[in-house]
């Protein structure tokens, strides 16, 4: 009769920081630091928090057979990399304040839905295969590359602070909201991302942004500021989105076809500056004023888009434009300046 023998399997811990953490937690039971602990210790733990470790490390090997792991906190490290290719059931990590590390592998966490990812230094990013990612929070790193791929369960991505010149949101078909603040984006297409409320792209490098998406009522909170190159916003409506979304420069103005942004001149920033409506808010009477410019065919518009009042030319040569019949609320001042048609914003106050 033969004697069968079973032998304990080990995993590699080469970090000697690394599995010291793993001692003082209690999770290596062998209490001994010899570069490996059992396996069986750490094949079953869900959730690891790795929290300014005591002593700090700078390798994670052995983070491959925590097979189990469902949520990783990791933060005030030494790390420079991190592979989670082997972490199949990984469905959050929070990755904080490691300003070594440059580079994370998320090929093989199919499962991952949550990625707060920031105040590191990782210069690229690859999610592209994560297709069940809800929430992707990437910022105030050094992320150059991007690659978002096709995912359709992606619904808030904020990549504020980074050095991303070129990304693509295409395949973010249920994208709700986009946090892209300082960057060096130049060009945006979000035609296909008809599901977004939130849009935030102040400081970037901005030369061409398309939001004609079919459902720019939905955006709620929109940013554009600090992007002295961006002539035009392409959008749905540029009287609906001149009257609600003001946090534009005055260089730049919405416009709904190519041909229409082409039809500006460099002096339409200027025009657009010289341009005053005072008092604003308003209680019964507004001035529009233009040392330069001859000003006609005004007229008041609500925010549904319909005219509530028109004013005659002798009006307008006055030029003091009576509000006072007029209930509190937001309006759209539409007018005719040399020949082009501008928008400006005005609150009735009552």
């Amino acid at each position: 009769m033969g004697m069968g023998f079973l032998h304990a399997q080990y995993t590699q811990i080469p970090d000697p920081g690394f599995e010291q953490f793993l001692i003082n937690e209690g999770i290596d039971t062998e209490q001994v630091l010899d570069g490996q602990v059992l396996t069986s210790d750490i094949n079953t733990i869900a959730q690891l928090e790795i929290v300014e470790p005591e002593p700090n490390f700078a390798d994670l090997t052995g983070i491959e057979d925590f097979v189990s792991l469902e949520e990783l906190f990791i933060g005030f490290t030494e790390l420079t990399s991190l592979n989670l290719s082997e972490n199949t059931n990984l469905a959050a990590i929070f990755c904080i304040l490691n300003p070594e590390l440059e580079h994370i592998n998320f090929n093989g966490t199919e499962a991952l839905e949550l990625a707060y990812i920031f105040q590191n230094s990782l210069t690229s990013l690859d999610v592209s295969t994560n297709h069940q990612l809800v929430d992707l929070w990437a910022y105030q790193n050094q992320i150059s590359d991007i690659n978002l791929g096709e995912n359709e369960n992606l619904i808030d991505l904020v990549l504020d602070e980074n050095l991303i010149n070129d990304i693509d949101v295409t395949g973010l078909v249920n994208l709700i909201g986009f946090g892209g603040n300082d960057n060096l984006i130049t060009e945006l297409d979000l035609t296909q991302n008809s599901s977004l409320e939130r849009l935030l792209m102040n400081s970037n490098q901005l030369t061409s942004l398309d939001i004609r998406n079919g459902n720019n009522t939905l955006i709620t909170d929109f940013i554009a500021t600090n992007n002295p190159d961006l002539q035009c916003i392409l959008v749905d409506d540029a009287a609906y989105s001149t009257a609600n979304w003001p946090d534009i420069d005055a260089t730049t103005t919405f416009v709904e076809t190519e041909a229409a942004c082409d039809a500006l001149s460099v002096n339409d920033a200027v025009l657009k500056q010289d341009i005053r409506v005072f008092p604003n808010p308003a209680t019964s009477f507004f001035v529009l004023a233009s040392p330069y410019h001859t000003i006609q065919n005004v007229a008041l518009y609500d925010l549904q888009g319909k005219q509530v009042k028109t004013f005659e030319q002798e009006e307008v040569d006055t030029p003091r434009f009576d509000v006072s019949e007029l209930p509190g609320g937001v309006y759209f001042i539409a007018m005719e300046v040399e020949g082009r048609q501008m928008v400006k914003k005005l609150v009735v106050k009552r």
